[in-house]
């Protein structure tokens, strides 16, 4: 079985999601009242994309929201900057094309962590 990064549906809760949605919504007081996620298509063998949408709240309105979680994980082989499974290369082609790593963040829906190889499980 191959290791599971360290966000994934199952692992991802009300306290993971507040500061992001927040961030996303740009109300600093929102709290998430339900969510959902979805797998999509497209990853490669690598990694998992997760569409997540849910509403918040915030002064007695209701907020619509959507995110989406790419996980990537990481192995021995993949530790090589110029391998095309190395686990940094989306981050690091968006910088080489001249984007900040402030602007990267933003793009790279508004959180991008990485965990060291202690939080990733088979």
């Amino acid at each position: 079985m191959e290791p599971r990064a360290a966000h994934t549906p199952a692992t991802v809760d009300k306290f993971t999601l507040r500061p992001v949605v927040r961030r996303a919504l740009e109300r600093d007081t929102a709290q998430v009242l339900d969510w959902q996620f979805d797998s999509l298509y497209g990853a490669s063998g690598n990694s998992e994309i997760f569409r997540f949408s849910g509403n918040a709240q915030d002064g007695g309105t209701n907020l619509p929201w959507s995110l989406i979680l790419k996980t990537i994980r990481s192995t021995d082989e993949e530790d090589d900057p110029i391998s095309l499974r190395y686990w940094k290369r989306e981050a690091l082609a968006l910088i080489n094309m001249g984007m900040s790593p402030a602007m990267l963040e933003n793009l790279m829906a508004y959180s991008l962590r990485t965990h060291p190889r202690s939080h990733i499980r088979g």
